[in-house]
């Protein structure tokens, strides 16, 4: 089955082609995915960095939701149903965190067990992320989330 990966900001969607042009991903963004994609042939990953974006109604079915943790509520978690939720940010209450922020990088924190698209269950553990002077920390999380969801 194809992994399609939907984001709310162009710039994003052209940074993750960029670190997954390796994985058999294809990212694009919202504004770029005029269709609507089959759920029934697709794995599709839908990541949501803005509240604004999100549109219960609206919404496709998708195989997994990353979103702030800051932006996950009980009306948004009504909204999505049976959607495996995956939260990011600095909160330890966030499904993925970091420890420890140095020039040597992140250590990223899975803090609960998450399912990958393929169900493997993936425990919590620690994880090193090298990152540049393009990456913020939001988007080191996103993107060690989206890999976890593809091991």
């Amino acid at each position: 089955m194809d992994c399609i990966c939907l984001i709310d900001c162009k710039l994003k969607a052209k940074r993750l082609k960029e670190i997954f042009s390796d994985k058999v991903i294809n990212i694009y963004s919202f504004e770029e995915s005029k269709e609507r994609f089959d759920e029934t042939e697709h794995e599709i990953i839908c990541v949501l960095t803005d509240e604004n974006y999100f549109k219960a109604d609206k919404m496709i079915k998708c195989s997994a939701l990353i979103m702030p943790y800051e932006n996950a509520n009980r009306k948004l978690c009504k909204g999505i149903n049976n959607t495996p939720l995956i939260t990011y940010g600095s909160s330890d209450r966030a499904t993925i965190s970091y420890s420890s922020n140095s020039p040597d990088g992140l250590l990223i924190s899975l803090q609960r067990s998450i399912k990958a698209l393929n169900g493997e269950i993936i425990e919590p553990k620690e994880l090193q992320c090298f990152i540049d002077e393009q990456t913020d920390t939001d988007f080191a999380l996103i993107s060690t989330a989206i890999k976890l969801l593809l091991e």
